[in-house]
């Protein structure tokens, strides 16, 4: 796990790095050499696609439902295939009409309704709102996951502000790199080389799970399939119909979900914007529509394994989202958990950064200018369009946050990201109609817009909703209004289909239905018409404009000023002024005073086509159509224009049409054609290609053959059917004995007499050569160079001429000397195996599993009167009595079971066996053969009757002596017990300072009888627990056991002379033993305790000028005896008080704690005192040794911290001292101190 803090900083880095790319790419777009005029980076930015859905959310489809979650990519890859049709005709309708968004491009075909566009805005915001909270959702349980987890200790108020930051941050970076210009159908070169960059990044990081997650945590992709749960591949590689399986899925929910994702690859507004309005160039679709699907394949090509992976690791399926990051954390693998959780951070941001910044465009277009128009008081914000797309961008995000909140909890991230996908698939009847039927008008979009809109959240937003809790649930389980035909996963009382399978059928039907329906019964505006042909014509066709045909009569200055004037509600005047300047530029009317009326037309057209990209469609055309630039003598003029030309070419008006139609066929027969002959130049280029690989190949492959001739270990030649030899590498000659292949052929051409030792060898090739055309593995005796013999195994076969004879003979030779060798060697180890087999006194059994004896030693044999081969074959349980066979039996199963040798005693005819079971494992660790051991322990059990009876009576002895030992040991104890209480009563009462040194000398006295009583005691112990070894082994022996006798009987002189000696000592000074209290053992911070401590001690500390600080870990805790720690830390400061320092002098004493490696805590008191004298530090820890006697020193101080330390405590402790340079003690404790 990581610090919040930590991760926080990763994320500010990486954004950082991210930004000074952005800024690199736009400071080269200026320089005019951009690095996304490329296609590659083009369609690395339609990567993009692949949010946290991809990264995090598709291996829990996997486990959740199996490989359906392939769905969202397949529906792409068969979208790519129609690209070159679909996305180029998008893109030129783009650059036509200078459209910015999917709401400006529906606006602009359906008569620039400003209905339209608002309802398309709607929905576009509605299905961005659940797609980008899923990039949230992930963004902050990946974070949380990484960071400690929702109840880890670290960053408590970081973790928990995590959501409200990761909101800030998006809606700041969003700004700055994608919304700060006014015009959007500028190209963004900053933001599309930060989404590619993050396209890299996040494919890297999945690919890097995946392969650890298959050759890391496992040693391959069979090794993880081996290790698998029991319903792991069920569950995740579940592909077919329902009931198959229990996680199958109906071939519906499949076409449900491709039908998804195959609009949504366009539809989403980040993907449209990266699609269409960020192309520079058409030709870059051709290299997405193959680059763009080998990214979707490599991305997923470690999703099952991953999902697997985690199933094996025994992770909850549950989480399944949390499996490619829990993964690297599982395992250890701190730096790839970072590398994935930036991962999966790029596949969230890329997708939040383009999606708000075209929602947002849309809002302030289509949503809000329409309300600024119709309040007057708001007409201030014209002039603050950008900051107002600011707000947007906040106010989308906020919103998804609000989304991820009420029904991120209830739904797995997949799911949040198919609601999204619902809400874009709206589009597809209204959009595709507009581009490829002449016959959609703007009431049948309007129509099955909204009802599609409406039926997608009444099918797929209300459930989700519900789930979360934050609507009613009656409507989900009653239906709208009670009415069951409404219920949401029901409609109409369809049932049975998977919930998205039924929302896209409902959607789909009301909405193409309805816009056919409408359309065919209503009737297109003038609008409409005038852009029809541009829209669903030839990809050729848009675009094009007519040029001015009439007089030159109107003002261009005029004009330029009643242009101006609605740009500038909606900008500065520099930047609507730059508009018309380039539009005049476009046009090539720069430099003239006048212009045609024509010309005008197509001036206002061109103006209102970059306006479009401002505000949008419908308020650019409503905002110029107020201008009035046209005067009525102006648009007269036009249409006389017009008609002047109709007039001159003396045709009717469908006449004009027809021959236009006719023209625009022929034009689009010759592109057409052109089309033809560029594919057929390109299968020209791509044959010329092609042939020139197959040639590099075919020398690639002579050039690996030739490697593979001369360096190969086996000897390679060809022979004529007469046995002369043909060619021969370097390998064949070695064999050989020749120093090259051009000296084997000059010099033993004739392999049928140089190679062969025996003629018969050649002979019997040649026969089976003809017999059958191959030979395998045939060895034989060859001859070398100096006429040694070595064995060879070849490989041939006859290669044929036309007339079927034998053309030549071509195979591969190997030195199989050193195999023949070992055989042989085998088999003469073989011999000397048996041998020792049957020479042993043991009886030898080798037999499988079920007990069949497969070969058993001639003497185990002739224990039952049989030879070998009588029992060869049969069951060991024919030839042992029932209760010895049932007894048999169970040893060999269990020895089977457990893979270990089973050892037990069996008792036949009265005589004892000890019997070992050894089981013979396989490769595999599997018990595939037993190897018994049958020995006669009869003599030897006979001897241990006679030893256990001589051992009964030493057992008596020993009892007497034993309770002599605890008759002396109750008196030592007394003695010990009286010694300890005079002990304790000296440390706890400074009355008895004076006693001090008559106290030292005979504690002295005292410890030289109990020590030697101690160590006659350890002696005599020890000989004991030796002797009791040998009894019950069997192995007393009368040598040994006279030996033991000995040393009882000194052991025990020695003890109790010298116990009389101590209790004589301890009785003379009765008068001064006190009883030695306990304290109570406990859990406790070591920090807080050490506080309070120091608290005890401020009396004497305050009359001191002396610094005391702590050094420990708050959180430190430590299981010991808290009385035993005070003492000694107050010991530790008294004696700094006393001893270090000069009265008056001010001194610094430092306790510093800190728990070790091994889980010992190390307790370190030091202070800056005089120190101590060489001569005395030895001596410090003794009892009643003090430098200063009779000036408030006992000497006992340091002597009860040393007993406390090493005997309460279970620790160490040492000092460090010199004579200045202050004193330091080491104190080592165990973390939990042992029963005292």
């Amino acid at each position: 796990m990581f610090s919040p803090l930590f991760v926080l900083l990763l994320l500010a880095g990486y954004t950082t790095a991210l930004f000074l790319l952005a800024r690199w790419a736009e400071a080269r777009s200026e320089a005019g050499r951009s690095v996304t005029d490329r296609p590659m980076v083009y369609a690395l930015s339609l990567a993009t696609y692949c949010t946290s859905w991809t990264f995090y959310g598709s291996v829990g489809k996997a486990v959740d439902s199996g490989l359906y979650f392939l769905t969202i990519y397949i529906g792409p890859t068969i979208c790519a295939a129609l690209w070159w049709v679909l996305l180029r005709k998008l893109v030129r309708i783009k650059s036509s009409f200078h459209v910015a968004s999917i709401a400006d491009i529906l606006a602009a075909r359906y008569g620039k309704s400003h209905r339209i566009a608002a309802l398309a805005t709607t929905v576009a915001f509605l299905g961005s709102v659940p797609y980008v909270a899923l990039q949230l959702k992930s963004v902050i349980s990946t974070f949380t996951l990484l960071a400690g987890g929702p109840e880890g200790r670290a960053g408590g108020l970081l973790l928990g502000s995590m959501g409200p930051l990761v909101v800030v941050f998006m809606i700041v970076y969003t700004i700055v790199l994608g919304v700060r210009r006014m015009d959007p159908t500028d190209r963004h070169p900053g933001m599309v080389v930060t989404v590619t960059a993050e396209a890299v990044i996040k494919l890297i990081a999945l690919l890097a799970v995946g392969v650890f997650a298959v050759w890391g945590l496992h040693g391959g992709p069979g090794d993880l399939l081996a290790n698998l749960p029991p319903d792991a591949a069920a569950r995740v590689m579940t592909l077919g119909a329902a009931g198959a399986t229990p996680y199958a899925t109906p071939y519906v929910t499949w076409a449900g979900y491709l039908v998804l994702a195959m609009s949504a690859i366009l539809f989403l507004p980040h993907q449209f914007h990266l699609a269409v309005v960020e192309n520079a160039d058409e030709r870059h679709i051709l290299t997405a529509s193959w680059a763009f699907p080998l990214y979707l394949l490599l991305i997923n090509l470690f999703v099952v394994p991953i999902a697997l992976a985690g199933l094996s690791a025994g992770m909850d399926p549950a989480q399944a989202d949390t499996f490619v990051l829990g993964l690297p954390l599982a395992g250890g693998q701190r730096a790839l958990a970072l590398l994935v959780f930036l991962g999966g951070f790029s596949a969230a941001m890329g997708m939040v950064m383009v999606s708000a910044m075209t929602n947002a465009v849309m809002l302030t277009n289509h949503v809000l200018l329409p309300v600024i128009d119709r309040v007057p008081a708001l007409s201030g914000l014209k002039r603050r369009l950008l900051e107002c797309r600011w707000g947007a961008v906040a106010f989308l995000i906020l919103a998804s946050y609000w989304f991820e909140l009420a029904v991120g909890e209830s739904y797995i991230l997949v799911n949040i990201g198919i609601i999204a996908f619902g809400a874009v698939l709206q589009f597809a009847p209204a959009l595709l109609g507009g581009i490829f039927w002449r016959g959609g008008t703007r009431a049948g979009a309007m129509a099955g817009l909204s009802a599609g809109t409406l039926l997608w959240a009444h099918t797929m937003l209300l459930p989700a909703l519900s789930r979360g809790g934050h609507v009613w649930a009656a409507p989900l389980r009653e239906g709208l209004l009670g009415l069951s035909l409404l219920k949401p996963e029901a409609l109409f009382g369809l049932s049975g289909l998977d919930p998205v399978a039924h929302s896209v059928f409902w959607t789909l039907l009301f909405n193409g239905g309805l816009y056919v329906l409408v359309s065919l019964f209503t009737r297109q505006s003038p609008e409409e018409a005038a852009v029809l042909e541009e829209f669903v014509g030839l990809p050729e066709a848009a675009g094009r404009r007519a040029g001015p045909l009439a007089e030159d009569v109107v003002v261009l200055s005029e004009k330029r000023r009643l242009l101006e004037e609605p740009l500038r509600e909606y900008m500065p005047r520099d930047q609507a002024r730059a508009i018309i300047n380039d539009s005049v530029r476009t046009l090539r009317l720069a430099g003239r005073p006048r212009i045609s009326v024509t010309a005008l037309a197509a001036l206002y057209a061109e103006v209102e086509k970059a306006f479009s990209g401002v505000v949008g469609a419908a308020a650019a055309h409503k905002a110029l159509s107020r201008a009035g630039v046209f005067t009525p003598e102006e648009t007269q003029a036009l249409s006389d224009a017009y008609g002047g030309m109709l007039a001159r070419m003396r045709i009717t008006p469908d006449e004009m049409v027809r021959r236009i139609d006719y023209h625009m066929e022929r034009e689009r027969l010759l592109t057409l054609h052109a089309e033809e002959l560029k594919v057929t130049l390109r299968l020209r280029e791509q044959e010329i290609v092609e042939r020139k690989r197959a040639e590099e190949a075919l020398r690639t492959a002579e050039e690996n053959y030739r490697s593979i001739f001369m360096n190969a270990p086996e000897g390679i030649f060809q022979l004529s059917p007469e046995g002369r030899l043909l060619s021969a590498n370097p390998a064949m000659a070695r064999i050989l004995g020749y120093a090259s292949p051009e000296e084997l052929m000059e010099q033993a051409a004739d392999l049928s007499q140089r190679l062969f030792a025996f003629p018969l060898g050649f002979e019997k090739l040649m026969r089976d050569l003809g017999s059958k055309g191959a030979v395998e593995g045939m060895e034989f005796a060859a001859r070398t160079k100096d006429g040694s013999l070595i064995w060879c195994s070849i490989i041939a076969r006859a290669v044929r001429g036309e007339d079927g004879t034998t053309a030549r003979i071509e195979g591969l030779l190997a030195d199989v000397t050193e195999k023949k060798r070992a055989v042989e060697e085998l088999r003469e180890s073989e011999t000397r195996i048996r041998a020792l087999f049957n020479a042993t006194s043991d009886s030898v059994i080798l037999m499988d599993t079920e007990g069949r004896i497969l070969a058993i030693n001639e003497h185990g044999a002739s224990r039952r009167g049989l030879k070998p081969e009588d029992m060869a074959g049969k069951y060991i349980y024919d030839h042992l009595p029932p209760n010895a066979a049932e007894t048999r039996r169970l040893q060999i199963q269990e020895a089977v079971r457990t893979g270990s040798p089973r050892t037990f005693e069996e008792e036949r005819a009265g005589f004892h066996y000890s019997i070992t079971v050894y089981p013979v494992m396989d490769s595999d660790g599997a018990a595939r053969q037993l190897a018994s051991f049958s020995r006669d322990i009869t003599a030897q059990r006979e001897s241990e009757a006679t030893i256990l009876r001589m051992n009964e009576s030493l057992e008596e002895r020993v009892r007497v002596r034993t309770r002599q030992l605890e008759a002396a040991n109750d008196e030592l104890k007394g003695a010990l017990e009286q010694l300890t209480s005079a002990h304790r009563q000296l440390v706890e009462s400074e009355k008895m300072a004076s006693l001090g040194g008559l106290v030292a000398g005979v504690a002295h006295e005292i410890n030289t009888p109990v020590g030697i009583g101690v160590t006659a005691a350890s002696h005599l112990e020890a000989k004991t627990r030796e002797m009791l070894a040998d009894y019950r082994a069997g192995a007393v022996k009368r040598a040994s056991l006279e030996a033991y006798l000995a040393v009882c009987d000194e052991s025990t002189r020695m003890i109790l002379s010298n116990l009389k000696r101590a209790a004589e000592l301890i009785r003379s000074f009765k008068q001064v033993a006190v009883d030695r209290s306990t304290e109570e053992r406990r859990r406790f911070r070591l920090r807080a305790y050490l506080d309070e401590v120091l608290l005890s001690l401020r009396p004497h500390l305050k009359k001191t000028e002396h610094e005391v600080a702590i050094i420990c870990d708050p959180e430190l805790v430590l299981d010991s005896y808290p009385g035993a720690l005070s003492q000694i830390v107050t010991n530790l400061v008294m004696n700094s008080l006393l001893h270090a320092f000069e009265p008056g002098e001010a001194g610094r004493i430092v306790i510093s704690a800190a728990r070790l490696d091994d889980g010992r805590v190390q307790l370190i008191y030091v202070d800056n005192g005089r120190g101590i004298a060489p001569e005395n530090l030895d001596k410090i820890f003794e009892p009643f040794y003090t430098t200063r006697r009779g000036r408030g020193g006992t000497g006992l101080g340091l002597h009860i911290l040393y007993n406390l330390v090493t005997q309460t405590l279970g620790g160490s402790v040492r000092c460090e001292s010199a004579p200045q340079k202050g004193t330091t003690f080491t104190i080592l404790l165990p973390q939990g101190t042992s029963e005292a």
